[in-house]
């Protein structure tokens, strides 16, 4: 039986090169520990709630998904309880924190937020190069997604604030000042997460902009954290209003 391909089969698929390119870059040695702890984690959170709800087992895609996504953001050498955390509670998220049967937060997201609050957990991102692959892929996932409006807004918002900013400290304006408020990775495959971002187009835009503008604001005033996990939590709790807009 032919399965089907989904825009998770593709993100899977991306994830998985990604990852496959930083384990080469980094060591086996050093990723495959935690990697295989969130993989087992989320799998098996996901499996259990779910036969528990429904009395049988449902492949874990998501899952498996939301693992990739923890393991790869989390910097290597994080405590074994760290991914353990992380993987639970972006389940438990998915399940329990709900608005008409949606879940509210992007999972991964989630679970790395909660550990980077609680424990200082420190990101890293370490499967977001090479930056060209990475571009490569997002621009083939936002095309089968066809969710320009909300990278357009997202990525424009960040271009003019970090232009402006600079101009205002009158610093030299370069490639890197332009776009340093800005991961690709997240941008193209965690920001566009479906189910926990707008469906319509003027929810869409309006989200990228909100996005872009607590991201930098993250930069200034708490430096200490993630810019784009806090970004996208905080963007997370509008959904619900911004998806009655018409």
């Amino acid at each position: 039986m032919k399965l089907p391909i989904t825009l998770k089969t593709y993100l899977g698929a991306i994830l998985l090169i990604l990852t496959a390119t930083g384990i080469i870059r980094i060591g086996i040695s050093k990723t495959l520990p935690q990697l295989s702890i969130a993989l087992i984690t989320c799998i098996t959170v996901d499996l259990t709630i779910n036969y528990y709800k429904k009395k049988k087992l449902i492949l874990p895609d998501s899952s498996i998904i939301t693992a990739f996504f923890i393991a790869t953001t989390l910097s290597i050498g994080q405590p074994w309880y760290i991914p353990i955390i992380a993987g639970t509670t972006a389940i438990l998220s998915k399940h329990i924190i709900k608005i008409k049967n949606r879940h509210i937060f992007n999972p991964a997201v989630f679970g790395l937020a909660v550990v980077m609050l609680l424990f200082n957990s420190v990101i890293e991102w370490w499967a977001s190069s090479p930056l060209w692959l990475v571009i490569i892929f997002g621009i083939f996932l936002i095309y089968k997604m066809k969710n320009y409006y909300l990278i357009f807004s997202f990525f424009l918002t960040s271009t003019i604030i970090s232009l402006l900013y600079h101009l205002i400290k009158k610093t030299e304006i370069t490639y890197g000042i332009l776009f340093f408020s800005i991961n690709f990775f997240f941008m193209m495959f965690m920001l566009v997460e479906p189910m926990t971002s707008p469906f319509r187009k003027k929810g869409k835009m309006i989200y990228g902009i909100l996005t872009a503008l607590v991201s930098f604001a993250a930069i200034i005033i708490i430096p200490q954290y993630d810019n784009s996990i806090i970004a996208l939590i905080v963007a997370n709790l509008f959904v619900p209003l911004l998806n009655k807009l018409r």
